[in-house]
């Protein structure tokens, strides 16, 4: 009744809980669909639906103020889009990733300020370092990064979770929640007006993903890759 269909419990979700989503053709309610704008390709809106929503829209629900700093955990499919929308933001935007390549593309294409090796360096002892970030968004899929997240905080600073992974985080103690007043939460995706939001912010700001394009009738090889970690960073299946 809120709009915020993305929290029901009993939601159902096309490719998940339905069957669909390689369609040529699919029907919705009118409530639930957006027009995209024109400054955004088709096969590049894709990923926004899914992936760029949520990593947008945690901004409005961690009381961002424009010139703080959002570190980003992660620089794949979720993060890269991540750090152009923090970038967009007005944020000082922190990436946290392995290998140089990552970080440098970070620095040159996805804007961010600053790029931390989180396989050779202490990250979380230079996050700190930096000031600490007000937010960080979560992007890896590492229970162990995450629970280090917390410490790489500023006072009153969120971690916001994005990613998924099979084995339990492990936080420090509360005391370092309470003297600090930090703050942990989740974020599954976004209702229809944040997707709206991550729309328009993306036309006026060009934030793109970075994709690869298969036709339908590839779909198949485009799964095995996507099985096999090899695109950079979405892949997208196109129509006749």
């Amino acid at each position: 009744m809120r709009g915020e269909s993305v929290l029901c419990p009993e939601q159902l979700v096309t490719g998940v809980s339905l069957n669909g989503g390689f369609a040529e053709y699919t029907k919705a309610p009118a409530r639930d669909v957006t027009v995209i704008p024109n400054e955004i390709p088709f096969e590049e809106a894709a990923p926004l639906f899914c992936a760029g929503l949520t990593v947008y829209t945690p901004f409005n629900y961690v009381n961002y103020k424009p010139g703080q700093t959002v570190a980003v955990l992660g620089v794949g499919g979720l993060g890269h889009l991540a750090l152009q929308f923090a970038h967009a933001m007005g944020a000082r935007t922190i990436a946290v990733s392995r290998g140089d390549d990552k970080l440098q593309m970070a620095k040159e294409k996805l804007g961010a300020d600053e790029a931390i090796d989180s396989s050779t360096e202490e990250w979380v002892e230079k996050l700190q370092q930096l000031g600490g970030a007000n937010v960080i968004l979560s992007t890896a899929n590492s229970s162990k990064l995450m629970g280090q997240a917390l410490h790489a905080l500023a006072p009153e600073g969120t971690l916001v979770l994005l990613a998924v992974d099979d084995k339990e985080i492990i936080f420090p103690s509360p005391m370092d929640f309470i003297g600090a007043r930090r703050r942990v939460m989740g974020n599954p995706s976004g209702s229809i007006k944040d997707m709206r939001e991550t729309l328009e912010v993306a036309a006026r700001h060009s934030v793109r993903p970075m994709i690869e394009t298969y036709p339908l009738d590839k779909a198949q090889e485009a799964l095995e890759r996507v099985r096999d970690g090899k695109p950079r960073f979405r892949a997208v299946l196109t129509m006749n």
